[in-house]
């Protein structure tokens, strides 16, 4: 899969621009502040629906204008797609398929992907455990519908129970209904999570050493309540768990958990909750190791991800490469360049181009005005 053109109108401070693309690296190359990351921007909305800086559409829409528009054609050698996206300040955003309108958005994952690097990536690594779901979600969402279904059910079924016990009004049935949506769905979601940690486990190991150049010991856990021992201490899930035998220790957690969710009139158990442990050498990455280690984790972590969409889906997703470079020493630089994989790569940068990039396009941008350099 690779994007032959885009085309963006009202993005951030772009009016208008309509590109060719080759299939191999392309740079876009400016100052800070000229719209170079609202081009990645653009193509990570037309396969996500939402902007990777975790904003709200009305900060991707150009300032004064109603609407933005991105047009993403796209190929996997053998047909044609089109992605058309509306974003608005008022009403609905629309998205057509090749002419058709999806009826949710989120029917559209799965058409493009893509994977972002981006020096924000850091935060994933030093942030709250809720950076590090999503990163894995995002990831998931990629791979099967089934799991971006599942999301959906959790989080409606979720919103609902929270509220319910908030109200301390309720009828024990209408909570009992709810819970066996959130094992139902939440169950799944384990299963995928766990799935995609053993895929990415040895990924992790090799994208970390190559990226550090340093032969660290990397570990990766998966923390939830729903797999802790009789104890309430933390401990190991069996990966191998079925969907159908998470659902019966989830059910027994939040039954432990109900007195407990009551008074704080919240839930506390559930895939909401979790963490992803990450460790060099048994020192917790986010609070032991140096700022060069946690980079280089963040760099391995988000590559191991984009080789599990790969080896899952056997389609190669697009990289995005938000101004990754500046943020590296050189040799961290030229490593990673190494162990990029074979995918159509779009690269932002404000200052020189990596010696040992191979750069098939480039192009220059300049207050949101984007052309082709010779």
């Amino acid at each position: 899969m690779h994007i032959t053109s885009l085309a963006v109108s009202n993005v951030r401070i772009i009016r208008q621009c309509d590109i060719d693309l080759t299939k191999g690296v392309t740079v876009f190359v400016g100052d800070n502040g000229q719209g170079k990351t609202s081009l990645l921007e653009a193509m990570y909305w037309a396969s996500h629906t939402k902007s990777f800086r975790h904003v709200a559409n009305d900060d991707v829409i150009r300032k004064g204008a109603e609407s933005a528009h991105i047009k993403v054609r796209l190929t996997d050698d053998e047909r044609p797609q089109d992605i058309v996206a509306t974003l608005n300040r008022v009403g609905r955003d629309s998205v057509l398929v090749n002419g058709q309108k999806l009826r949710r958005n989120r029917d559209l994952l799965g058409t493009l992907r893509v994977s972002i690097f981006t020096p924000d990536d850091l935060d994933i690594i030093k942030g709250s455990s809720s950076l590090r779901r999503d990163v894995f979600d995002d990831t998931l969402h990629q791979i099967s519908p089934k799991y971006v279904a599942a999301h959906a059910d959790y989080s409606r079924a979720l919103k609902q129970k929270n509220a319910l016990l908030k109200s301390q009004e309720y009828e024990p049935g209408v909570l009992d209904v709810l819970n066996a949506s959130i094992v139902s769905s939440g169950s799944q979601i384990l299963r995928g999570r766990l799935v995609a940690l053993s895929q990415m486990r040895n990924v992790l190991q090799s994208s970390y050493h190559h990226i550090s150049g340093e032969n660290s010991d990397i570990g990766v856990r998966y923390i939830a309540k729903v797999f802790d021992n009789d104890h309430g201490q933390d401990s190991d899930p069996d990966e191998d768990l079925t969907a159908e035998e998470i659902a019966v220790l989830f059910a027994a957690k939040i039954e432990e958990y109900s007195s407990i969710e009551a008074r704080r009139c919240h839930s506390v158990v559930g895939p909401h909750r979790d963490d992803l442990y990450l460790s060099i050498n048994d020192r917790d990455t986010r609070t032991q190791a140096s700022q060069g280690e946690q980079r280089s984790m963040a760099l391995a972590l988000k590559m191991a991800l984009h080789k599990v969409v790969h080896a899952t889906t056997g389609d190669n997703p697009i990289l995005l490469l938000d101004d990754v470079f500046s943020e590296l020493d050189i040799g961290r630089t030229h490593r990673l360049i190494e162990c990029l994989p074979a995918a159509q790569t779009f690269v932002t940068t404000a200052t020189d181009i990596p010696s040992t990039l191979k750069v098939d396009e480039t192009f220059s941008v300049i207050g949101g005005d984007v052309s082709k350099s010779s």
